[in-house]
C-alpha cells in the first residue's frame, strides 16, 4: 500500500542492509518493525516519543517521523544533542542524556548508567 491505496508489487524489490535487493511477492509482504539498539532495548516507546519530542524542541531532531519509534535518525539526533551538552555521544538514551533533556527516566527500565 502506498498512501492507503492498494499497490502493485510485481518487479518490487527492497533492499537489504548488506546492498543486495529481494524481490517482493505478496505472500512476503509484513510490517517493518524497526529494532532499537541493545542499549535501548528496555525504554519504553513512550519515552522514546518524548525524547525526539523534546529534541524536535531544541531543534536536533527536524524530522516530521517523531513516532517513538527508535531508528538511525533518532540516534543521530540524540549523538547530536550529546555533543552540544558535553556529555560521550554514544547515541543511545542512558540516564545522562535524560537528565539533560530535562527528562524522567522511564519507569519500566533503568537507563544505563555511566
Amino acid at each position: 500500500m502506498v498512501d492507503g491505496r492498494p499497490t502493485k508489487t510485481e518487479s518490487t524489490a527492497c533492499r537489504q542492509p548488506d546492498g543486495s535487493w529481494i524481490p517482493v511477492s505478496r505472500t512476503d509482504l509484513r510490517p517493518i518493525r524497526t529494532r532499537q539498539p541493545e542499549g535501548n532495548a528496555s525504554l519504553s516507546t513512550d519515552t522514546v516519543l518524548k525524547v525526539q519530542q523534546r529534541l524536535h524542541e531544541l531543534g536536533f531532531y527536524v524530522r516530521d517521523n517523531i513516532d517513538g519509534q527508535w531508528g538511525p535518525n533518532t540516534a543521530t539526533a540524540v549523538r547530536n544533542f550529546q555533543r552540544s551538552k558535553g556529555l560521550s555521544p554514544t547515541g543511545q538514551i542512558d540516564l545522562p542524556t535524560l537528565t539533560a533533556l530535562d527528562l524522567p527516566p522511564d519507569a519500566g527500565s533503568s537507563p544505563q548508567r555511566n
